[in-house]
């Protein structure tokens, strides 16, 4: 391991093959990847039922990777463009658009039903690399489809469309 100087947070040890791949501080990993979670969501509720954002699907293909992201963002064409600067090929498969309270519980829900047995690591890591599944996933636009109809959503997720969107 070897001394890794963060601006903000100060020294670190990592791996170098660690640091090469795109590693970096975890304090400012940790404040990065965390931006929308559930805690965070339910300190904020009420500003994030107001928040409008998008729910995506995408397919990244690389040179050495193939996987599928789902994802959160407030502003989309920015998001696509810095992940193409990364990958070869995006391609959007889904966007739903809603409140940034519902999208992280949608999110949370899907990724915890597939990632035990379809998280993929990608060889180039980026913010947003956590929520990478197995490109052998070829249901993941069925499922996909399915969270966004309300009916098939847990009632947690129902509430929350019921409240967002009334009956």
């Amino acid at each position: 391991k070897v001394i890794i100087n963060c601006k903000i947070h100060g020294d670190f040890l990592q791996n170098p093959a660690d640091h090469l791949k795109g590693s970096g501080c975890k304090e400012c990993g940790s404040q990065k990847n965390h931006a929308y979670n559930s805690t965070l969501g339910e300190r904020n509720k009420e500003e994030w039922l107001k928040k409008r954002c998008f729910l995506y699907l995408i397919q990244i293909k690389g040179q050495s990777d193939n996987f599928y992201k789902i994802g959160i963002s407030t502003q989309k064409e920015k998001r696509f463009s810095v992940l193409k600067r990364k990958f070869s090929r995006l391609e959007i498969i889904d966007l739903f658009e809603t409140n940034l309270y519902t999208a992280v519980k949608l999110e949370n829900e899907i990724l915890s039903l597939l990632k035990n047995n379809y998280n993929y690591v990608p060889n180039i890591l980026f913010d947003g690399h956590t929520e990478c599944l197995d490109p052998s996933l070829i249901e993941i636009k069925d499922i996909f489809d399915f969270f966004k109809n309300k009916e098939n959503r847990s009632d947690l997720v129902g509430k929350i469309l019921d409240y967002e969107y009334g009956k």
